[in-house]
């Protein structure tokens, strides 16, 4: 990823962030696949995909979620795996 593409999506991540924040539930998911779309790598990517997971949540967009915690909890190198798994488990 180059400097300027990393820039661009530390940017749309934390506005992501600012959206969910402000309940802006549908932005924040926009923001966050954006950010994905750049195929980030390591903690982005890892962090994009929990915080998407949340968007999605607060958004009754519950498949979508789902999709994302299965994903998560089923890499053991990820870094929200544990809490996906417990997530799954309450879901």
């Amino acid at each position: 990823m180059t400097q300027s593409r990393l820039k661009l999506s530390c940017a749309l991540y934390y506005h992501g962030l600012a959206n969910l924040a402000l309940k802006n539930e549908e932005a924040a998911i926009s923001d966050f696949k954006k950010v994905l779309s750049k195929e980030p790598v390591g903690m982005l990517k890892e962090r994009t995909e929990w915080y998407l997971t949340l968007a999605y949540l607060l958004n009754h967009q519950r498949e979508n979620a789902l999709d994302l915690l299965k994903r998560m909890a089923g890499n053991k190198q990820h870094s929200y795996q544990s809490s996906a798994r417990k997530m799954l488990e309450s879901l």
